[in-house]
């Protein structure tokens, strides 16, 4: 009996042996392809995480050899299965892949601006958006989305710099030697035409001054014309009231002997009526001799008849009565 139970028992252990190495091999096999699958998913985990990345970029050369540097901030997130093709964890990813593609792109591309000028003064707007369109364009072909790229700084060489600054310096001292100059000139244009100015208005003050003083002497010279022509005319007033005067006097004259005449007249009618009465007629001899051609020889006797006053005698310059 033990002995048939020798062979049964080695059997059995040999089975017991099997299915132990079985068990390890299986447990072995489940235990790789869990390590397998979490490496996988760790990677995808990896590649599906965004990242944010600074790095610099020297010696990017242009067309006439000025090498410039760029600063950027890059926003990104990797494809699917990139870490594995460059075999690059994702932590050395962006020193290991992503500085030399961003060098080769920004080289590549800086060669076609002719001078650091150009960049510096007029095309740097344009230089940093077509920079940042060349890098994302490069990355987006190694299988890098890039959500956004930010650039920190442009940098020109120092020495280009100082000269820039000196230059600059240069044409701020120049221009402000310009405005000073411009001030002077418009402060001196401004006295001189203060002084025009002022030339003027005593020429023009000068020239009514004189005015005003031919106005006064006009007006003196016609004032005493005035007075000599009131003068005149007073003196003319005098003499035509003096004319009038005499004439006046002249005529009261004339009518005072008229009427003595008059007087005289009616006295002697008076008078002859008187004497008719009371005295003989007296004859005037003289004038009864003149008017009487029969004797007129009668005249040259001297005092005769004796002169007596007649009644019919009237007094002229050529009769004696």
């Amino acid at each position: 009996m033990p002995s048939l139970n020798a062979p049964l028992l080695c059997s059995i252990q040999s089975l017991n042996t099997i299915f132990t190495m079985l068990h390890k091999s299986f447990f072995l096999l489940l235990l790789s392809l869990c390590s397998v699958q979490c490496q996988q998913n760790t990677v995808s985990h990896a590649a599906a995480v965004e990242r944010l990345s600074n790095f610099s970029i020297d010696n990017i050369r242009l067309y006439d050899g000025v090498p410039l540097g760029m600063d950027f901030n890059l926003h990104w997130q990797a494809e699917p299965g990139v870490f594995e093709r460059f075999k690059v964890p994702a932590d050395s990813f962006p020193k290991t892949i992503l500085t030399p593609l961003a060098e080769e792109a920004l080289r590549d591309f800086a060669h076609n601006f002719h001078s650091v000028d150009s960049v510096f003064f007029g095309q740097r707007d344009y230089f940093i958006k077509t920079s940042k369109d060349k890098l994302g364009a490069a990355l987006q072909k190694s299988g890098i989305s890039v959500q956004s790229i930010v650039l920190r700084s442009l940098r020109f060489p120092q020495t280009y710099v100082s000269a820039i600054e000196a230059a600059g310096l240069q044409r701020q001292e120049m221009e402000r030697i310009r405005h000073q100059t411009a001030i002077a000139v418009a402060e001196a244009e401004g006295e001189r035409r203060k002084t025009e100015a002022q030339s003027r208005i005593q020429i023009a003050q000068e020239e009514a001054n004189a005015r005003v003083r031919d106005i006064q002497a006009s007006t003196e010279a016609r004032r005493r014309t005035a007075e000599v022509e009131r003068a005149e005319t007073e003196v003319q007033i005098e003499a035509k009231k003096a004319l009038i005067a005499a004439d006046r006097q002249r005529q009261m004259d004339k009518v005072e002997l008229d009427k003595m005449a008059q007087l005289n007249e009616i006295n002697q009618k008076r008078a002859f009526k008187t004497t008719r009465l009371n005295w003989p007629v007296t004859v005037n001899w003289p004038k009864f001799m003149w008017k009487t051609p029969l004797m007129p020889s009668l005249w040259s006797i001297k005092n005769w008849p004796p002169k007596s006053i007649s009644p019919f005698c009237q007094p002229d310059k050529n009769t004696l009565c």
